[in-house]
């Protein structure tokens, strides 16, 4: 599938209780409560709709990107069908990840052959390069395959089914009473496909599985006869320690790994404690709870692919300079946890108390949570050329933070929010499209001396820019309130410019922004021109009624090119010359308005 908009091409195939990781992965507790400003109902929207986008996440293929990586002469070969006790060359290859990297050297490369490798690792102290053989997919699995069924009335039954994982490690105020067993990571595939587990013998039907721990027995309500039936028995693949310094993981597939919630806990595939880890064209997929959590600063993520996954596809936490780039982010919090209440970590990516992070040209899309969530003392972010389209919270959040530049991204259909700014100061929102979705810019209850690393900030939206964005649909466009306790602050010094806009309305008879000065006095503006009058914001904004259809190429296929001749194609106000330089665009006395054709990369 092929995402374009303002002539850039983004192409793919097919909490705030967050971990600080210390020489081991170590959880903590931070608790808060979900602020308002969310534009549909508490955990996002109807049930058709849910089945939707559920729907979508699962028709994408979550394969590995194919890679052609040079394999260096001194390489150790892994093969499916290899030895432990073999040399680990190309003809006489090891069985086991294990084993290899037990045997390379520091910095040196271990090939994997094209299979399954069904083992975990655990801990690594020292550099080395992960990758496959040229043109050839390997993946790391978490599952077992499970044969020997019987038929046991409408369902089928494994016996001796003695896998024992956690049921208790989860917080419980991150589990949504509506999927209570969401922090049981228990995982089970038919021909790949995953099964929905149920809580009891009773309810077993087609497509769900049951385990009971007290018989030592698996229950799947699908015939398993003709088809490979896979359960997850391994919570981790590996944890990267401090030593580990330097290594890189390219072209490998992550699955079905029954990893925990609890973030002290076995809580990803892979966790990363250690600095300038480089992941580059994975795969992340079906993972119980989260595929990557990073810990440590300059990890690099590029190129690849998290596809529903339990929780969240990728953490970070502490993990300054951070880039995030050219990723596909699909289908995450696939377990369905909370999204409102004590405890809220669902998102397809999260990062959290991070200096710098740098996040570009990826893809977030129908995952069942926030697309891209930064909370808790993240600054200088930037967030530029993302497409955040159908997740069933905001597009982009950015949450009890300072300094960002939010740029050149296209947000589409979010259920919530397009972007949402809460708590957070000097955010620079330049050159965005916005397609049936909104802006929104709060204050929470929430002081930062309420967290340690965080205390300092101000968590307070001030100073927020608004220049040059395209916004198209109806309904309100813009929404504003302060939820601090007194004195608060009005929506002029929270929204202190805003110019160079097109709104493109579907309907005029609504509200076009509103704007918050009191719990009792709230203005609101049916049109650029009265928003203008009353403010002075959008001195040279521009006022149309259209639809997505007749400004973009194909919104409905995620091709966000503009059609000739719409407002939006150039009269926007120039660009200041550092934004400019981080897009990688001319500085333009009028540029278009919306994405930026030529953004990239910076």
């Amino acid at each position: 599938m092929v995402y374009a908009f303002a002539m850039r091409r983004l192409i793919v195939t097919g909490v705030v209780a967050i971990v600080a990781v210390v020489a081991a992965v170590v959880g903590v507790r931070l608790f808060w409560t979900d602020q308002p400003g969310a534009m549909s109902s508490e955990n996002g929207d109807p049930p058709a709709a849910d089945q939707a986008r559920t729907d979508r996440a699962n028709a994408v293929s979550a394969s590995i990107p194919v890679t052609h990586y040079p394999v260096p002469a001194d390489s150790v070969f892994v093969a499916p069908g290899g030895d432990d006790n073999a040399a680990g060359s190309k003809t006489s290859p090891l069985r086991t990840v294990g084993a290899a990297l037990r045997k390379v050297s520091a910095g040196g490369t271990v090939v994997l052959r094209a299979g399954v490798y069904r083992e975990t690792v655990g801990g690594v102290s020292r550099p080395f390069v992960l990758q496959p053989y040229p043109g050839e997919q390997a993946w790391l699995s978490g599952a077992d395959v499970v044969r020997g069924w019987t038929a046991d009335g409408s369902a089928w039954r494994h016996d001796g089914w003695n896998i024992t994982l956690c049921h208790t490690c989860f917080l419980p105020e991150i589990v949504d009473p509506a999927d209570p067993l969401a922090g049981w990571p228990d995982m089970v595939f038919l021909d790949g496909r995953a099964l929905r587990q149920v809580p009891s013998r009773s309810a077993v039907r087609a497509g769900t599985f049951f385990v009971d721990p007290d018989r030592h027995a698996l229950y799947v309500g699908t015939s398993p006869d003709g088809h490979a039936v896979e359960s997850a028995t391994r919570p981790q693949f590996m944890v990267l320690n401090p030593g580990a310094t330097g290594t890189v993981i390219r072209g490998i597939g992550f699955r079905h790994f029954a990893s925990n919630q609890e973030y002290s806990d076995r809580p990803a595939m892979v966790s990363v404690n250690a600095r300038h880890v480089t992941f580059e064209k994975d795969a992340f997929v079906e993972s119980a709870s989260t595929g990557i959590l990073v810990g440590q600063p300059e990890a690099t993520v590029t190129g690849s692919v998290f596809v529903r996954n339990g929780l969240v596809g990728l953490l970070a936490n502490r993990a300054d300079g951070i880039r995030i780039v050219g990723n596909t982010v699909i289908g995450n919090n696939a377990e369905h946890f909370a999204l409102s209440g004590q405890a809220v970590g669902a998102a397809g990516i999260k990062i959290t108390r991070t200096k710098r992070p740098y996040v570009a040209e990826n893809v977030f899309r129908d995952n069942n949570a926030n697309g891209w969530w930064c909370d808790l003392g993240c600054s200088d972010a930037v967030v530029i050329g993302n497409l955040s389209a159908g997740n069933r919270g905001s597009g982009l959040f950015y949450e009890v933070s300072t300094r960002a530049l939010i740029a050149s991204n296209v947000m589409s259909g979010n259920s919530r929010l397009g972007l949402k700014i809460s708590s957070a100061d000097n955010v620079r929102v330049v050159n965005n499209t916005f397609v049936g979705t909104q802006l929104g810019v709060y204050n929470d209850p929430r002081d930062s001396d309420s967290d340690a690393y965080s205390s300092g900030q101000p968590w307070v939206s001030t100073d927020t820019r608004l220049l040059n964005n395209l916004m198209v649909g109806g309904g309100t466009f813009i929404d504003t309130a302060d939820y601090k306790d007194p004195p608060r602050m009005d929506a002029g010094r929270m929204i202190v410019q805003s110019d160079g806009g097109v709104y493109a309305r579907t309907d005029t008879s609504g509200v076009l922004v509103s704007w918050w000065l009191s719990p009792s006095n709230v203005d609101t503006y049916g049109s650029v021109a009265a928003w203008r009058s009353a403010t002075g914001r959008e001195p040279h904004g521009i006022e149309t009624t259209s639809s997505a259809n007749a400004l973009f190429v194909n919104p409905s296929g995620y091709d966000f090119r503009l059609r000739p001749g719409i407002p939006a194609a150039d009269g926007g106000q120039p660009l200041p010359a550092d934004i400019a330089g981080i897009l990688g665009v001319s500085v333009d006395s009028s540029p278009a308005r919306g994405a930026l054709a030529g953004a990239g990369v910076s």
